[in-house]
């Protein structure tokens, strides 16, 4: 492994290949062994594209459900009340349940609840509602979703071994299908105040490239007109497709060539019809790709989210949490390079001070260089192996599910009725939510 020190961007990588018994033996370190198939906890994973169930026992999902409901933005503004919700999640863990995991006796098993960072209340109440009164589930236990919930466990941490600081200090960037999230995180805390999200996931992505592609047809001719990428599925394929041929990213996405196009033949959709091409400009999709994630101008691009989470930190953390930042989520596999690309898109930003912003003008110093001892090591970009980053959420769920700690809330379908009685003998509902914050 090459020491990050001497380089200004350091990137670690683990080349270990994952296998089953490497998760087990993880387990059985942070658990004191693995639990029997009888015995262990369900994890629910609740994600704006997909929803992840499984066991404990396992490394990886059961099952993996899109989530039906496309448009977190959309959803969010319609269902609003814990009846609402619950209307929703009712057929749909039964499902789970029936379909899926095949549970026979829902009282002996536990369940993990990965949430939403910043879930409404409501959707609490109706998740306990419905696995704890409807369904009959033992207890149930909210953590943090996406990358938030490893960070306890320091899966995604860098550093050399036997470093003190491994697990500790360090900034997440989530890359979601909507969405991006970038937190910092102090230990085992995260920094809520550092919470930053902006709407750059892959698929804001493919939409934007999709809605920008199809506008820049609209002033051709008739034929040429008919190059219009016809939906969200084919615009994805579409994208898929271009972003592996400008592999390596973190090398072309910089390089001002000359117009270049590219031809993708789509599936066609009866074997009547004729195989539609698509022919798009790559210097459109590195265009977006850098508005979306590198143009520090853009208060909703990563970059700036990521500059804001890490000025939101406390000073004498900031040049520590540079140094680990963990990318995680989704969007990392679905974009190759990414990690390496952003680190060096950061790093040219501080270099040419004239395109930066004024207020991020004190990161100069703990973005290009270290001091002391550190000198010359400034972001560190760590890749969160040996774990799929799209899995590191549902790995940490695992993880926590075997510790069995005692200070972790467990919330049992007695004491939620109770108070949930309250609640609904009285006038206000914060009995219940003050309950379940």
């Amino acid at each position: 492994m090459m020491s990050p020190l001497p380089m200004t961007l350091s990137f670690r990588r683990s080349q270990t290949p994952v296998r089953s018994s490497s998760f087990n033996s993880l387990a059985s370190v942070a658990g004191g062994g693995t639990t029997s198939n009888s015995s262990s906890s369900i994890l629910l994973e609740f994600g704006s594209s997909y929803i992840r169930v499984g066991y404990n026992t396992f490394h990886c999902p059961r099952s993996i459900l899109k989530s039906s409901l496309p448009f977190p933005s959309h959803a969010t503004s319609k269902i609003v009340s814990e009846e609402e919700w619950e209307n929703v999640l009712y057929p749909l863990l039964s499902d789970i349940y029936t379909g899926a995991l095949f549970v026979k006796n829902p009282k002996s098993r536990r369940v993990i609840v990965l949430e939403p960072y910043v879930a409404p209340t409501a959707f609490r109440v109706a998740v306990c509602r419905v696995l704890l009164a409807r369904l009959g589930a033992a207890n149930v236990l909210f953590v943090p979703g996406g990358g938030l919930s490893a960070v306890p466990y320091g899966l995604g941490s860098g550093g050399k071994e036997g470093d003190a600081n491994v697990g500790g200090n360090k900034i997440v960037v989530d890359v979601g299908t909507w969405e991006c999230r970038v937190v910092g995180c102090a230990g085992t805390n995260c920094l809520m105040d550092t919470v930053q999200v902006v709407p750059c996931g892959f698929d804001s992505l493919v939409q934007y490239i999709m809605i920008e592609h199809n506008e820049s047809q609209n002033n051709k001719n008739e034929e040429e007109s008919t190059n219009k990428i016809p939906t969200f599925e084919d615009a994805k394929y579409v994208v898929t497709k271009c972003l592996h041929h400008l592999m390596p990213l973190s090398s072309s996405i910089f390089k001002d060539n000359q117009e270049e196009e590219i031809t993708i033949p789509l599936q066609s959709t009866t074997t009547t019809s004729p195989t539609v091409q698509i022919t798009i400009s790559l210097q459109l999709i590195k265009q977006c790709i850098h508005d979306l994630y590198f143009d520090i101008q853009n208060p909703d691009s990563l970059v700036y989210a990521f500059c804001s989470a890490l000025l939101s930190c406390p000073i004498d953390l900031r040049k520590r949490m540079a140094q680990n930042v963990v990318m995680v989520g989704g969007g990392v596999c679905a974009i190759p390079g990414l990690e390496k690309t952003f680190g060096k898109a950061l790093t040219r930003l501080f270099k040419r001070k004239e395109t930066m912003d004024s207020k991020f003008a004190p990161l100069t110093t703990v973005i290009l260089k270290g001091e002391g001892e550190q000198m010359g090591r400034g972001l560190g970009i760590i890749y969160p192996l040996p774990f799929a980053p799209h899995l590191l959420s549902f790995v940490g769920g695992c993880i926590m599910s075997t510790l069995d700690l005692t200070e972790e809330r467990w919330i049992s379908k007695r004491s939620f009725e109770e108070q949930d009685g309250k609640s609904q003998n009285s006038d206000t509902k914060s009995v219940i939510y003050d309950f379940l914050q």
